[in-house]
């Protein structure tokens, strides 16, 4: 393993897995699709943090974990629908709302 130092910060890094023991690229101790299953697992844990920040009105929080969610999604590469896209309608609803003649007055969304 070496050390990468990026300014002041000294970051281990595995620099060739195929080294270890186990599956040519996968380290030791670990299977190929482990790494989807952990992925979709930090997806619900980033999914379910970012829902608490915002119930909690923590809006960077949301924004933090919310983009979490979206990195381990273009990980995946997978069409997977985001959990967000209701609360961005919202956002979009009430956008148009705020230009005169367009969409609801603010505040009567119906829900």
């Amino acid at each position: 393993m070496e050390v990468f130092v990026h300014q002041f910060v000294a970051i281990p890094v595995a620099v060739n897995f195929a080294d270890a023991p186990g599956e040519a690229g996968v380290p030791a101790g670990r299977k190929r699709g482990d790494m989807r299953e952990r992925i979709i697992e930090q997806m619900a844990d980033a999914e379910a943090k970012a829902w608490e920040a915002l119930s909690g009105y923590k809006f960077w929080m949301f924004g933090y974990h919310a983009a979490r969610w979206v990195n381990y999604k273009q990980l995946l590469g997978e069409a997977i629908p985001s959990p967000f896209h209701q609360l961005v309608e919202i956002g979009r609803f009430k956008t148009d709302a705020s230009i005169p003649g367009k969409g609801a007055p603010i505040g009567d969304m119906g829900l």
